[in-house]
């Protein structure tokens, strides 16, 4: 299933004007709420107030996905981001470790998410022995180890001139 990650923040997730606005495209585009998914970042998370926690609820129970980014392993209670909605966790490639295989408490980590049917992201992978490792315990995996940064060309984006259309 093809997903979008959107990232949405703390002061969107407490602020009610921006909740109904939401909640009103949520029910006018059903469709794409199946392939949307919004990703907030850990800390955001632990500093919602109890109303933003709420909404984060709302939002999971009309059929959003959660995604959360920057997440550090240790002490994620999986239970409670499972029940608010979160679906996937995306994690730093720096975190699985180093060495040929994952630690004991990551392969555990990984098998209790899968369990909850949670899917980990390795993200900001820079390596072939971060790839590697990522297999391991993640479902997902991006960063330059799997392609690099392209160069963009400076003009990219703007609108051609009638001149250079005609020429090509």
């Amino acid at each position: 299933n093809l997903r979008m990650v959107v990232p949405v923040g703390r002061p969107t997730l407490e602020n009610t004007g921006d909740m109904a606005r939401l909640v009103r495209a949520i029910d006018a585009e059903r469709d794409v709420v199946a392939g949307l998914v919004l990703a907030i970042d850990q800390d955001d998370l632990a500093l919602l107030s109890p109303s933003g926690i709420e909404n984060v609820a709302v939002l999971g129970h009309s059929g959003l996905t959660f995604c959360l980014m920057a997440a550090a392993p240790s002490g994620i209670d999986l239970a409670s981001l499972h029940q608010i909605g979160i679906r996937f966790i995306d994690v730093s490639a720096s975190s699985l470790g180093s060495g040929y295989h994952l630690s004991p408490e990551w392969s555990e980590f990984a098998i209790h998410a899968r369990a909850m049917q949670m899917q980990v992201i390795a993200g900001s992978v820079t390596s072939g022995a971060q790839a590697e490792l990522a297999v391991q315990g993640c479902r997902y995996a991006y960063g330059p180890a799997y392609a690099p940064p392209r160069k963009v060309r400076t003009d990219a984006g703007q609108l051609a001139t009638a001149a250079a259309t005609q020429a090509a």
